[in-house]
């Protein structure tokens, strides 16, 4: 099967070596050019890394709800002052 190359200006270089960086993957990068496929695996990795980090999130949620109290915040306990002083 022949390979199908895309030319890339700078910007979209400069965002194809953006997602190289977050998922650790050299794209195959050719004087300006990637395959087609380079760039559908682009993606598929990049889908994956936002599931990873979808998932730490709730994770994350889940574990802070379980494991922390809001503060319960009463200015007037806080700073020592009573509340009949503002009525």
């Amino acid at each position: 099967m022949a390979q199908i190359y895309i030319s890339l200006n700078k910007s979209e270089l400069s965002k194809l070596e953006e997602i190289s960086d977050i998922t650790q993957i050299d794209y195959d990068i050719k004087d300006s050019q990637v395959e087609v496929e380079g760039i559908l695996s682009a993606l598929e990795d990049l889908l994956y890394e936002y599931h990873n980090l979808q998932e730490k999130h709730e994770d994350y949620k889940e574990y802070t709800k379980e494991h922390y109290e809001p503060r319960r915040f009463n200015p007037y306990k806080e700073y020592g002052i009573s509340e009949r002083d503002f009525h």
